[in-house]
């Protein structure tokens, strides 16, 4: 029943989070039509800038890339809900992930 559910409910979230502009533009997973070579094209797109630009600095790079597993499920449910609320997420959306810990 839970993925039935998640079925029915990601979509809706995902269209509402886009329509507000919720998530940032800087993150590429779980997002319509981005990927993670997106997210490696932007970055040496930048390097090259950077390469080009007036403040090179020996051509050291650092890239820090984080994979949280289970980052959801592992999350404190109420931080995520004041997050929601913040970003004036739809009432009933909010009700369904705020229940949604609960009801697994």
């Amino acid at each position: 029943m839970g993925k039935l559910y998640e079925q029915v409910i990601v979509p809706r979230l995902r269209k509402e989070m886009e329509e507000k502009r919720a998530v940032s533009d800087n993150q590429y997973e779980f997002r319509p039509s981005r990927s993670t070579e997106n997210a490696m094209e932007k970055v040496l797109q930048q390097v090259e800038v950077e390469r080009k630009g007036e403040y090179r600095y020996n051509n050291l790079y650092l890239l820090v890339s984080l994979n949280v597993k289970n980052a959801f499920s592992s999350a404190r449910s109420n931080s995520i809900i004041r997050k929601i609320k913040r970003r004036q997420m739809s009432v009933e959306l909010t009700s369904v992930v705020q229940s949604y810990p609960s009801d697994r």
